[in-house]
């Protein structure tokens, strides 16, 4: 098992590598640990020990998106930071070589409904919640995860 402040992996036999989301207590994301995320899916893609990946959450959110209490103090080299760090966070979730699960457990609401979209199979559970209210009040995303959700 690998464990960092942010994120937490764990083999579960057989190539199947379980990586938990630990930025509690909603997965709020930081363009730190958005970074950490897209270099760990990056080693993990190229890691011939492994087959698959379920993406989780130990918390009651699966991913609630950005960290807002976060980036309103945000100057422009941390929004830049923040817009790097969702495109290569996603990006490379969706183009990871080997398949990925999410497994939600939560709420995966705003940017964090594109963990779910990036991966290739999802399973919600009866506390699973899906939201994206940014697009009712006109949020521009990034490309890279608007590409994604539109190829989903």
């Amino acid at each position: 098992m690998t464990q960092t402040d942010l994120l937490n992996t764990k083999d579960l036999g057989e190539g199947v590598v379980e990586l938990q989301l630990g930025r509690g207590p909603v997965n709020a994301w930081g363009a730190d640990f958005l970074m950490a995320f897209a270099a760990m899916i990056g080693e993990m893609g190229q890691d011939t020990a492994v087959r698959a990946i379920i993406l989780k959450s130990p918390f009651k959110v699966f991913s609630a998106g950005v960290d807002l209490k976060e980036a309103k103090a945000f100057d422009v080299e941390q929004q830049q930071a923040m817009v790097r760090g969702l495109n290569e966070a996603v990006l490379g979730l969706y183009s990871c070589p080997k398949p990925v699960v999410a497994a939600v457990g939560g709420a995966a609401i705003a940017g964090g409904l594109f963990f779910v979209l990036g991966s290739d199979v999802r399973v919600g559970y009866s506390k699973s919640a899906y939201g994206l209210a940014e697009v009712r009040v006109g949020v521009d995303f990034p490309v890279g995860p608007l590409e994604v959700a539109k190829a989903t």
